[in-house]
């Protein structure tokens, strides 16, 4: 007797795939992968800039968190999942960006394994709107292949709701954020600690709350 192996469709374009994946292989080629990107924010460099290891605003007044692994660039395929994801509540979607990002950053990932992953917290109304916190559940995904570490999920609040940062300027994002998220527990165990957010933009979010884990004593802290 043969057991039938359960099968799944890619989620971008239909063709059989493992439905541990949700994306088949040819899809996860075509990724609007990073070149060259900043070793400090993430920020993409280009390949004319293989001796170059830090953007220019890094090395002026570099942010609070000490690195950034980002998947791919915030266009054409990502963006369609991550509003499938986001908006449409297809969980599916979150998971096949998660495993992505653990195929395409994993050995960086655990060469240098963080002690917790900390979900950008969403204001309670949002998360009545919605349903649910995107980033508690790449966190999720995440946290397993890195060993079971622990997700924070109630370590950092965010205790104003805030305007959409959606078409804001860096410095209006950065006044849009001020004193809206608080740690109100004191740091006794985690030396280096993830911040997992869906996209990051301008970074004003995930460095809003590094400050927050720096002041706390927290030694090292990425995006």
């Amino acid at each position: 007797m043969f057991r039938n192996h359960a099968s799944a469709s890619c989620l971008l374009c239909g063709c059989p795939t493992d439905p541990h994946t949700a994306l088949c292989k040819a899809c996860l080629l075509e990724l609007p992968y990073l070149d060259q990107p900043c070793r400090r924010c993430g920020l993409e460099l280009g390949l004319d800039a293989q001796n170059q290891h830090y953007c220019e605003q890094c090395l002026l007044e570099p942010p609070f968190f000490d690195y950034c692994l980002a998947l791919g660039r915030y266009e054409y395929p990502l963006q369609e999942l991550i509003t499938r994801f986001k908006f449409n509540a297809k969980l599916c979607a979150g998971r096949a960006l998660s495993l992505a990002l653990m195929q395409e950053k994993g050995f960086a990932m655990r060469q240098d394994t963080p002690d917790a992953l900390l979900p950008v917290p969403l204001h309670t109304q949002r998360i009545r709107h919605r349903g649910f916190n995107q980033s508690i559940v790449i966190a999720q995904a995440l946290a397993k292949p890195l060993g079971g570490i622990p997700v924070l999920r109630q370590y950092c609040q965010r205790q104003r709701a805030t305007s959409t940062q959606r078409g804001l300027s860096a410095s209006e994002r950065a006044t849009n954020l001020r004193d809206a998220f608080v740690i109100s527990q004191p740091n006794e165990r985690w030396q280096h600690i993830a911040i997992v957010d869906d996209v990051v933009t301008t970074k004003s979010t995930v460095n809003a709350i590094a400050q927050l884990l720096k002041n706390k004593g927290v030694k090292k802290v990425g995006v």
